[in-house]
């Protein structure tokens, strides 16, 4: 599935305003603790490693699965191609069996709090208390629709900046440095 997603920083009050906003005039699709763990890959050059981002693999648990992604391409990009499939949380540790035996033993635990709306074709993420601090994610159905009214509306509206692809692979790489990497183990995602 081609995934395009433009990201920028948020204020509090950014927050505050956006879901009163979301509230009234979108579908709620998820408001709670999401867990994502990025498996550090660099034992895999065809895949990359967290730094370069080639792909990026990583577990993502909501509600009572875990979902396991790959995206391709990297990670500060606009447009990447993502496949995922989802364990139960009853399949954990044959899973973590299964990783440990590919060499898969650590990656970037990064827990956030996210309300995730629906609003047209625009779906619109809050990340708060997030290893790269709180901010929005914007996905669209194609990059042309960035330039759309109905977008630049909402951006103007709350004052929202999308960022660069140089300043979200800073916010990237000073997140990496605030929390280093972790065993898989050590990954909260089953509790």
């Amino acid at each position: 599935m081609l995934e395009i997603k433009y990201r920028g920083p948020l204020t509090p009050q950014q927050t505050k305003k956006l879901i009163r906003y979301f509230s009234k005039k979108a579908k709620r699709l998820f408001s709670g603790q999401e867990k994502v763990l990025f498996l550090d890959t660099t034992i895999f050059p065809s895949i990359g490693d967290f730094h370069t981002g080639f792909s990026r693999v990583s577990l993502k648990r909501s509600g009572n699965a875990i979902t396991v992604r790959i995206k391709e391409g990297n990670p500060s990009a606009v447009k990447r191609e993502e496949l995922s499939f989802t364990i139960a949380k009853k399949e954990w540790k044959p899973f973590l069996y299964f990783l440990n035996a590919l060499g898969l033993r650590s990656g970037y635990y990064r827990p956030s709090f996210r309300h995730i709306y629906q609003l047209g074709q625009i779906r619109f993420s809050l990340k708060t208390r997030s290893a790269i601090g709180d901010h929005f994610e914007m996905e669209l159905p194609s990059e042309e629709h960035l330039a759309s009214p109905a977008v630049q509306g909402l951006l103007s509206e709350f004052g929202l900046q999308v960022w660069s692809k140089e300043a979200y692979q800073k916010r990237i790489a000073q997140g990496m440095k605030a929390f280093p990497a972790i065993a898989v183990t050590e990954a909260k995602l089953t509790e």
